[in-house]
């Protein structure tokens, strides 16, 4: 049996800007994106592949414009309430963890005994829900082209019914699947006429479950993995599943991206190494930024007081920063010149090449956090702190926390390892 994972995928509006302080977070996205296409760090299972797959079958069925009663909803949408109330229905009696986008908007809804609607479910669903969090992926697999059903969907489907013994849920041969398939566009219909899915179906649990792949559908989705434009994808799967990959990632603790980034470039090619080789730089810029400001909300933390940039400055890794930043950002900004990053590298840290004391220096750190928050979607955030008239520095209660609750080594930020160690033991490529 299996165990939900519970995870919402929906971090609401975060009024007071938690997230990404010091602006580091785009590049290292953007060369994420570069070396593994497609894949995101919220994604967990590929099987949601296929339960997209079939989602899209089934919606081909209904008229292009179709809404559900409340206006807003496509029957993709009222499909996706329909999978995700009946997986997260069996929570409590499953032991194998798995990722469900929305579970906790299902279960609140089931625990007040209403139906999954628009207002109870995710805020933003096109994004948070497991359509949205997949679509990228799906496009790029071909399980979806322009919203209908792609090749590799097809084929996808073809390999889950085979195995499934759901023939006829999609095509034209016949079987149980066709069954299936009709109970399934009824409950659908039924959710858009009432703009809410109060039913469960245990298709999803018995044949679309997220950890329940069959061997040719798992051959299905990891070939399409495989066949990337540029085959950066297959290159850092092949190394990850391999002995010396699996020994990096598997018993080394705590595992490092970096660790295994730098064994990975002696395998792959030119192309792929100039990635791996600006992401191992702009890690180690993004790292002292990081560390010199964490440093510094340490210390106002712990002293609970107004503080003195002059004061702040002579923390160990902001003296650190002050020197180590300059040398870096030219050799970061050439390196990322070759992955089309460089301008954007200069245009978020515009100033951090100049040479400065620790106090300049860490006043241009603070500046900059500011202005990150500012400019930060949809609206204006706050800074972590609050700076007195005479210039001093005090630490707004919200943002109090100590050096130790901080990542103390490796990367800043995460190159979609986790992810592809995920789908490879779903897939059975490792254990």
């Amino acid at each position: 049996m299996f165990k939900v994972y519970k995870t919402e995928y929906d971090p609401g509006e975060e009024s007071e800007g938690t997230i990404d302080p010091l602006g580091l977070y785009t590049i290292a996205d953007g060369l994420a994106v570069k070396m593994i296409p497609g894949l995101r760090e919220r994604q967990k299972h590929p099987r949601y592949l296929t339960i997209i797959a079939a989602g899209l079958s089934l919606c081909e069925d209904f008229d292009e414009e179709r809404l559900a009663s409340d206006e807003v909803s496509p029957p993709w949408q009222v499909y996706e309430w329909l999978a995700v109330r009946s997986m997260e229905k069996r929570q409590d009696s499953s032991q194998n963890k798995f990722a469900l986008p929305g579970v906790l908007k299902a279960k609140a809804a089931r625990s007040d005994g209403m139906p999954l609607t628009a207002k109870r479910y995710l805020s933003v669903p096109s994004v948070f829900g497991f359509h949205g969090v997949y679509r990228l992926l799906s496009k790029n697999l071909g399980v979806e082209l322009n919203g209908n059903l792609g090749n590799t969907g097809a084929e996808l489907l073809d390999a889950w019914m085979n195995e499934q013994n759901l023939m006829g849920f999609f095509g034209t041969s016949n079987g149980p699947g066709k069954a299936i398939r009709k109970q399934l566009y009824s409950a659908v219909s039924k959710g858009l006429e009432a703009g809410g899915v109060a039913s469960d179906h245990e298709v999803f649990f018995t044949h679309l479950h997220p950890l329940g792949a069959g061997t040719q559908e798992a051959k299905v989705l990891y070939s399409a993995l495989l066949n990337d434009e540029n085959q950066f994808r297959k290159q850092v799967f092949d190394f990850l599943i391999s002995n010396e990959g699996q020994k990096i990632w598997n018993t080394v603790y705590p595992r490092s991206e970096k660790q295994l980034h730098d064994k990975l470039k002696s395998v792959v090619s030119s192309d792929l190494k100039e990635i791996l080789s600006a992401i191992d730089l702009y890690e180690q810029f993004a790292r002292h930024l990081f560390d010199a400001f964490y440093a510094c909300i340490d210390h106002l933390s712990k002293t609970k007081r107004k503080i003195t940039v002059s004061e702040l400055a002579t923390l160990d890794k902001v003296i650190s920063a002050a020197t180590e930043v300059p040398n870096l950002y030219l050799e970061v900004s050439n390196s990322l010149n070759a992955v089309t990053e460089s301008q954007r590298f200069e245009e978020i840290f515009e100033g951090f090449d100049e040479r400065l004391k620790p106090p300049e220096w860490l006043s241009l750190l603070l500046q900059h956090h500011i202005k990150i928050q500012r400019n930060k979607p949809p609206n204006p955030k706050n800074p972590w702190f609050e700076q007195t008239d005479d210039g001093q520095f005090i630490i707004r209660r919200q943002y109090m926390q100590r050096a130790e609750d901080v990542l103390p080594e490796g990367y800043v930020h995460a190159y979609r390892t986790n992810s592809m160690w995920q789908f490879a033991k779903d897939l059975g490529q490792v254990k």
